[in-house]
């Protein structure tokens, strides 16, 4: 969730790429081909890069975070038994607008529609 709508310009990213296990890097327009509004903007965002397989890949944070809401989306169709379409997202107060927006987006394609409240209204 941290890199979710995160510029790769973020000064916080500097200090947490040195306690992660994964390696961080800017993102391209090959990247997030639907994420970038300007083609002169070269800073759009993040990817994680991993080896999976024996093979270098870039993963964005949105497609992270719509793996993992499809994998809760399963769980509760299968503890319900029955279709799940929407979902109440709780999202920390602090939160700005663009990680927002990425985390509805990342909703959308784990097939969810997406209302987000604050922490405090959630509880």
């Amino acid at each position: 969730r941290r890199l979710l709508g995160m510029r790769a310009s973020d000064p916080r990213l500097a200090g947490w790429r040195a306690e992660w296990s994964f390696a961080v890097a800017d993102a391209t327009l090959d990247d997030n081909p639907k994420d970038a509004r300007d083609p002169d903007d070269v800073d759009i965002g993040v990817v994680v890069c991993v080896n999976a397989r024996g093979a270098p890949k870039r993963y964005g944070p949105e497609f992270i975070a719509s793996l993992l809401l499809r994998q809760v989306r399963a769980t509760a169709e299968d503890a319900l038994d029955a279709q799940v379409k929407e979902a109440v997202i709780g999202v920390h107060a602090s939160i700005a607008p663009p990680e927002r927006e990425a985390i509805r987006r990342a909703a959308l394609a784990a097939g969810l529609r997406a209302t987000l409240l604050t922490t405090p209204i959630a509880a």
